[in-house]
């Protein structure tokens, strides 16, 4: 049975990655924790997620509650996952990461960070996207020079960071299909954190 540490734990994704867990065979959800100024802190994260009481309290930091599982699963936010990153390294846990908006430089620092503790990192988990980005890649590459290629997304107000991770994969997978680096070549109408529903986690200071 391996043992699952939400972060982010009382926010949407967190609730909904706590009730996946609890339901999946073999593993527990042993822990969660969230921003100091987390209104649920010490609720129960069942109850939280629409399961019920399984005396499993929301904690105030990773710190509380690192002892209790093996393996982290993170979906909140860039600075806060980097933060985390960096101490589940040093506590040698595993750890999932499904955040968007993480930077070339986090990115190049989480590929260092990964030599020592095992990290799974992905814009965007689901399979079929996962197709979707091969599929892109050898679409650019068939079709060449010849196309211009965009991408338009469209998300709820509250999405925090423009364009979002499986935007920004899936040019980067066409940019290499054409031979060519996003990073040099890429046009946005919006890009960074822009949205009024973001806000930082854990807070400044």
């Amino acid at each position: 049975m391996t043992k699952v540490i939400v972060a982010g734990a009382a926010g949407r994704m967190g609730r909904r990655i706590s009730y996946m867990v609890h339901q999946q065979e073999g593993l527990a959800l042993a822990a969660g924790f969230e921003r100091p100024d987390t209104p649920e802190l010490g609720k129960d994260l069942g109850e939280l997620a629409g399961m019920g009481g399984l005396g499993v309290r929301v904690a105030d930091s990773f710190e509380a509650v690192k002892d209790q599982g093996e393996v982290i699963i993170d979906f909140t936010f860039h600075e806060a996952t980097m933060a985390l990153a960096r101490k589940a390294a040093q506590a040698k846990k595993a750890m999932v990461i499904g955040t968007t908006g993480l930077t070339a430089d986090n990115l190049a620092e989480l590929k260092e960070l990964s030599k020592n503790f095992p990290c799974v990192q992905s814009p965007n988990m689901a399979v079929g996207v996962n197709v979707l980005f091969k599929i892109a890649r050898k679409m650019a590459a068939l079709l060449g020079d010849a196309y211009d290629i965009e991408i338009v997304e469209a998300h709820h107000r509250m999405k925090k960071d423009a364009p979002s991770g499986t935007a920004l994969k899936l040019g980067e997978m066409v940019a290499e299909g054409v031979h060519r680096n996003l990073a040099e070549v890429g046009v946005y109408s919006r890009h960074g954190t822009t949205s009024p529903g973001a806000r930082p986690w854990p807070p400044p200071g």
